[in-house]
């Protein structure tokens, strides 16, 4: 319970959703920076979570991180534990790229990739709840000093978000569950 943020009774929430989350964007958050990020963290690196929608705005716009400098997440390794070096429940997600242009850093990520996409998972009297928003992450692993080690890890098909990798110029992907 203490990596969850403790347990919410009335709900039973746990799981990495609601672990430690070193960088987070809520509804409306827009994160840019534009310096070196170096992060170990028991929980989640980096999170989207808009949870709720904002009338007029495209789900990939309701939240923002873009990293911009050189990138080092490191998660535990660990079987029995999701932990995830990136978490996107909806919103954008960009490390070292805008989504189009890609750049130089370095990026090592140490943890699985997780990208939702929005769907409606039980019916009542509102028509229906949705949990997550669509999603993309884009993440540009772009020279021999940049490695990922970790999986795209979702909870099937019907909700798997989008993911855009640059795997260039000799980088590396240990394409294994940390």
């Amino acid at each position: 319970d203490d990596i969850h943020g403790g347990s919410f009774s009335d709900t039973n929430y746990e799981g990495a959703r609601w672990q430690p989350v070193a960088i987070k964007a809520g509804l409306a958050g827009d994160i840019t920076i534009n310096g070196d990020v170096d992060i170990a963290v028991m929980g989640t690196g980096l999170a989207t979570d808009p949870y709720y929608v904002a009338n007029n705005v495209d789900d990939y716009d309701l939240a923002h991180i873009n990293l911009n400098g050189n990138v080092n997440i490191i998660t535990p390794k660990d079987k029995t534990e999701a932990f995830y070096s990136v978490a996107n429940y909806g919103g954008t997600i960009n490390i070292n790229t805008d989504g189009t242009n890609v750049g130089d850093k370095k990026v090592v990520l140490f943890g699985n990739l997780l990208t939702m996409a929005e769907r409606i998972l039980s019916s009542g009297s509102s028509g229906g709840v949705n949990f997550y928003r669509d999603g993309r992450t884009n993440i540009a692993l772009t020279n021999k000093d940049s490695v990922w080690t970790g999986v795209i890890d979702n909870t099937g098909k019907l909700l798997a978000g989008e993911v855009n990798l640059w795997l260039q110029n000799n980088a590396t992907w240990n394409h294994e569950a940390p």
